[in-house]
């Protein structure tokens, strides 16, 4: 999974949680955040500690993550949620076959996204050069 140092997106190995599926294994670990012996070495995640993935399908190269509506929680200004969004492509394409994320939030499926006050739309697939830090 991806988590941030300063302003820079780092992977992060950890063991997935039980090897039987690791998109949602991945998920969850991202999503509980960098470990506190990361954190003390300046690791930190731009995504809210409620997000969870609810579902995900995978077309081709694309993955369809549904989150719940915690991702509407993602702010900090356009950088933070730049990083939030990079985060979520970067630990999402790290499946092998993977090379496009698209993101839905539960009850809101088919629409655009729009993020933060800075009302950052997502309406298409993301690569990881789309949301490179």
């Amino acid at each position: 999974m991806y988590f941030l140092k300063g302003e820079r997106l780092i992977m992060v190995r950890q063991q997935l949680l039980n090897g039987q599926n690791p998109v949602r294994d991945s998920m969850k670990l991202l999503f509980d955040g960098p470990s506190t012996s990361l954190q003390a070495k300046g690791y930190y995640t731009a995504l809210p500690r409620e997000l969870r993935l609810i579902s995900y399908t995978i077309q081709e190269d694309t993955i369809i993550l549904r989150l719940n509506n915690a991702f509407d929680a993602v702010s900090g200004g356009s950088s933070q949620i730049r990083a939030a969004i990079a985060q979520l492509v970067y630990t999402a394409t790290a499946q092998k076959g993977i090379k496009r994320v698209s993101l839905t939030v539960l009850g809101r499926e088919g629409q655009p996204l729009v993020i933060g006050g800075e009302g950052i739309v997502i309406d298409k697939a993301l690569t990881r050069e789309q949301v490179g830090l």
